[in-house]
């Protein structure tokens, strides 16, 4: 007796019976699609939150703290869908941030000079 047999002995004792791989490896499966229905659900729950806050921002006046809610909100949208695999409505939403970062005064250029 090798020690090769000795290892395949040891490891074909630890192997489950070919019923109970089965179900464990069903279980498996069905624990990984819950998880990833439930995380496409959070994922859709977020961007709708996102979209949401976008109109919001969108109709808010044209004051200071909404053009600021505009651009948070644009950039959050268009990251969740980046996220999602959707590249072309998130490159118009980071554009549409960038437009509003430039409508948004910068603290540090506003605040007297220091002495």
């Amino acid at each position: 007796m090798s020690w090769l047999d000795a290892i395949r002995r040891w490891f074909g004792a630890a192997a489950p019976e070919p019923d109970d791989e089965s179900e464990q490896l069903a279980a498996r499966r069905s624990r990984r699609s819950s998880t990833r229905s439930a995380s496409r659900t959070v994922r859709q729950q977020l961007e709708r939150a996102a979209s949401e806050a976008l109109a919001i921002a969108e109709r808010a006046s044209l004051t200071r703290a909404a053009t600021s809610s505009l651009l948070e909100a644009s950039l959050h949208l268009g990251e969740r869908l980046r996220a999602a695999g959707r590249r072309d409505p998130a490159v118009l939403h980071f554009e549409q941030a960038v437009r509003a970062s430039f409508r948004v005064a910068d603290p540090v250029e506003a605040s007297p000079p220091r002495g």
